[in-house]
């Protein structure tokens, strides 16, 4: 049985619904009506929902429950992004002594042509754009936990902010 103790109140809930939705902690918050009028309160209580565990465990569930309707996973996200970071614009070109022309992309596996971000027509020939590879080297990395952002918050009467969060 479920105890009052262990229930997200109303705008916790409110929060792990935006913050799936938006990916944006302090915003999520804003919208879910937690105070953003006096400095520093709202980073606190961002740092807080962060580190409350009903609150991380409420979010892996609406994520879990998304991702498992589309199909999605760790894995398939991981593959896709290391595809990206790997794609080399010689697997569309065919070369001869001298001349470079566009391959028949038709004829290419869809792994290669995936990466396409953009084919445009010019005057001069075709522009290729492939997809961002530094993008997807950080996002990679980023999920691996190799990079940490850091965010610094200052506040000047740390009373007046537990009091705020209090209300």
């Amino acid at each position: 049985m479920e105890k009052k103790s262990d229930r997200l109140t109303d705008k916790q809930e409110l929060y792990c619904q935006y913050f799936v939705e938006t990916l944006d902690k302090s915003e999520s918050a804003k919208k879910a009506g937690f105070s953003s009028k006096r400095p520093g309160v709202l980073d606190v209580t961002v740092h807080r929902l962060s580190n409350n565990p009903k609150v991380i465990k409420r979010i892996a569930e609406i994520q879990g429950g998304l991702l498992k309707r589309i199909g999605l996973s760790q894995e398939y996200v991981l593959e896709r992004l290391q595809r990206f970071a790997d794609s080399n614009v010689l697997d569309y070109f065919k070369f001869t002594e001298n001349s470079m022309s566009l391959k028949d992309l038709s004829l290419l596996p869809r792994e290669i042509t995936s990466c396409i971000q953009e084919i445009q027509g010019t005057k001069d020939g075709i522009k290729l754009k492939l997809v961002d590879k530094k993008g997807s080297v950080v996002d990679i990395g980023r999920h691996l936990g190799l990079f940490v952002d850091k965010k610094e918050i200052t506040v000047r009467n740390i009373d007046d902010v537990l009091e705020e969060l209090d209300d």
